[in-house]
């Protein structure tokens, strides 16, 4: 024991260093690493007078999830969101306490640790396509959708990375960004594929990756996909016989705009799609058990008071990170941070408009760990203006 409270600042970062790299590598490593650091938060003296208004904003969407889930006709489906959602719930307050202490060169490590590891995920899912073990590019432990989700993020850190990590050669930064951007491409999803284009513009424009690089990139990324497709086409030749396929999210939304009128306040409570859902008839995928909108799941699931908590702190969130990001416009490695930081968040509130984040157990974790970055980082800059 005295080992572990002599080295438990050590130890913790390790374990963040840990859980960075096991996002996507391994969901029940990622699982026991989260744990770890709970479980060393829940014994932090000082963990509640961390709580800031991020924290207090955060604790009433939870609050109105969790009276959903209490509120719901069909309890049996709705309980079980307690215990398979509540590592997103925790998490983020564990992130925010230790995000917190953490100078901005530990962020900086977590973000480099995330891009390199984004890259060997992406060269696992590249194989995966490449030599037909799956139609879309995915790892071992999630599928596409999770994949290039998770790879969006990914994108917008490897912009910090090439903005701060001069020692890197150009030829090895164009590498790493030829594999991600690749793998979100062979993983096929449309929406995903044009917000990492739009990631790319906009850091074109806001000068954060030069003309040239992002010329070779995308050459590179080109000539690979070329490759991949040559070995791996079944997926690529239905979408191009169907290019204007919708992926039956117009029955899936209209059957939605349906329901609006029930259970306004509340919803019909958390993972009960399967009861509300009542045109599975139309669908030529039956196994599709989501919105594929994390903002109609929010409201059918939670109701006005769900969504809206939910967008009041995403919303304050963004306020005050474009306030820092132009309070720090002055110092160009802090106004790359709070830029990559709010286009992450940009990139997941996109993603969320066709798949979702917050049921899943590892996206969410990924946003939860990316708002509190942000978060902590625009507290630790306002405490420093206010002590002399």
């Amino acid at each position: 024991m005295n080992f572990i409270a002599k080295y438990k600042d050590r130890i913790i970062l390790y374990l963040f260093v840990a859980l960075t790299a096991s996002f996507l590598l391994s969901i029940a490593l990622m699982q026991i690493i989260l744990g770890m650091i709970l479980i060393f938060w829940l014994f932090e003296k000082d963990k509640f007078k961390a709580l800031d208004t991020f924290s207090l904003l955060f604790v009433v969407y939870v609050l109105f999830r969790v009276i959903s889930v209490f509120t719901s006709p069909y309890l049996d489906l709705s309980i079980t969101t307690l215990y398979k959602e509540v590592m997103f719930y925790v998490s983020f307050y564990a992130f925010m306490f230790y995000f917190k202490k953490y100078d901005f060169r530990r962020k900086e490590i977590l973000i480099e640790i995330f891009v390199y590891i984004a890259a060997v995920t992406s060269i696992i899912g590249i194989i995966n396509f490449s030599f037909n073990f799956v139609n879309r590019a995915q790892t071992f432990s999630s599928g596409y959708a999770t994949f290039s989700s998770y790879l969006l993020y990914a994108l917008t850190f490897y912009l910090f990375f090439i903005n701060n990590k001069k020692e890197i050669k150009t030829w090895a930064k164009v590498v790493i960004g030829t594999f991600i951007l690749s793998a979100i491409i062979l993983a096929l999803s449309r929406s995903d594929i044009a917000i990492a284009l739009l990631i790319l513009f906009a850091a074109l424009v806001f000068k954060k990756i030069k003309i040239i690089p992002l010329f070779l990139i995308f050459a590179a990324t080109a000539l690979l996909c070329y490759g991949a497709f040559s070995l791996n086409s079944k997926e690529l030749n239905g979408r191009v016989k169907q290019p204007t396929a919708f992926s039956e999210r117009d029955i899936l939304w209209k059957s939605a705009y349906d329901l609006r009128g029930e259970h306004v306040l509340f919803g019909f409570g958390p993972r009960t799609f399967n009861k509300v859902f009542i045109n599975r008839d139309k669908l030529v995928d039956q196994e599709i058990g989501a919105w594929h909108n994390d903002y109609i799941s929010l409201y059918i699931e939670s109701g006005l008071c769900g969504l809206i908590s939910f967008l009041i702190f995403i919303g304050y969130l963004i306020k005050k990170g474009f306030l820092n990001y132009y309070h720090n416009r002055q110092n160009e490695k802090l106004k790359t941070f709070f830029w990559v930081m709010l286009v992450s968040i940009f990139a997941a509130l996109f993603s969320a408009f066709f798949s979702g984040f917050v049921s899943n157990p590892i996206l969410s974790v990924v946003f939860g760990y990316m708002a509190a970055m942000l978060g902590s980082e625009i507290n630790r800059r306002q405490e420093m203006v206010i002590v002399p």
